[in-house]
């Protein structure tokens, strides 16, 4: 994995939104040191409209070239779908970067490993219609030794393609409590006699 990231920063060096004017620093960590690679000035207020606004877009996804971390305190609309389009893994935090940017590479690899490990062994949540799935985790541990939650969960939530997700398991995982915490997901737990579910839904469906 490229050990490189794209921060968007103001006039301070801390992160801020793509709605305000800032700088893009591209950060490469080399001998466990993250240094400025190089840089551009950025103000996506001054598009006239629309199509301005995506080809400014345009010019940056360029600009980052094979740098697919982008870090910014916030990125929506057409910045957004623009660096997403374009293969970017987008994260959001406020402060100084060198602050997180280990933090950020660190999760990076742990999702690429649980990728890897998901699709090796084929475990997709069965379609229950409209954009409902179900998946036995209990089930899916006893065939897979070691597999964990997160690594069968995880993806399958990140890509975002569900309204609802019935998992039938011991007890909610906790990093999946966590989410909760963060406002990403909502879940409801139903109790049966030999285990519990976990219907999880999105706050913001698509």
């Amino acid at each position: 994995m490229s050990k490189e990231i794209a921060v968007y920063c103001d006039v301070d060096g801390k992160t801020t939104g793509m709605d305000k004017p800032g700088t893009l620093y591209v950060f490469r960590k080399h001998l466990g040191e993250w240094q400025v690679i190089k840089s551009m000035t950025v103000n996506l207020n001054k598009a006239s409209g629309m199509p301005e606004l995506r080809q400014k877009m345009d010019k940056i996804v360029e600009y980052l070239g094979d740098c697919k971390l982008f870090l910014a305190a916030s990125v929506v609309g057409i910045p957004y779908f623009s660096l997403e389009k374009a293969g970017c893994t987008i994260w959001e935090f406020t402060g100084q970067p060198r602050q997180f940017l280990d933090l950020v590479l660190e999760r990076e690899e742990e999702q690429a490993k649980e990728k890897a490990v998901t699709e090796d062994v084929a475990l997709v949540p069965q379609p229950m219609g409209e954009g409902r799935f179900s998946l036995d985790l209990i089930e899916i541990q006893k065939s897979n030794d070691g597999i964990t939650s997160k690594q069968v969960l995880r993806p399958f939530i990140q890509k975002g393609e569900f309204y609802e997700l019935r998992v039938t398991c011991h007890h909610v995982p906790p990093w999946l409590e966590a989410e909760v915490e963060l406002g990403r997901l909502n879940i409801n737990v139903e109790q049966t006699k030999s285990a519990v579910v976990a219907v999880i839904r999105k706050n913001t469906c698509t």
